[in-house]
């Protein structure tokens, strides 16, 4: 048994877990995805020199999910970047309708 496999099996059953609700996750969710795949990934590089052909067998299977969950992420990215852009046209709009003067001032014309 090799030293990897724990680890293996951790990075599978997370991915699994991810790819299984893909269309439901959230970016937290995503985040944290991230962050516990690369702490794994970190362990693995570790005992890599132990990797045995079955491990390196299902670490190149996982790589059929990526584009899955990049897709996913690019999604939800292009969410939040229209968000912000239809938050920035209300403001802008909202700033058309207010006055930047003081409604106490007075105006004076005049004659040339």
């Amino acid at each position: 048994m090799s030293e990897a496999n724990p680890y293996i099996h951790q990075l599978v059953h997370l991915t699994k877990d991810i790819v299984e609700r893909i269309d439901r996750v959230e970016y937290k969710d995503l985040a944290s995805f991230s962050d516990k795949r690369e702490e794994i990934v970190r362990k693995i590089e570790t005992v890599k020199t132990h990797l045995s052909e079955e491990n390196k067998l299902e670490l190149k299977n996982l790589c059929q999910f990526d584009h899955a969950i990049l897709t996913r992420m690019n999604r939800l990215k292009k969410e939040a970047g229209d968000w912000l852009l239809r938050q920035e046209t209300i403001k802008v709009q909202r700033s058309a309708y207010q006055a930047d003067y003081s409604p106490d001032s007075m105006f004076f014309d005049r004659k040339k």
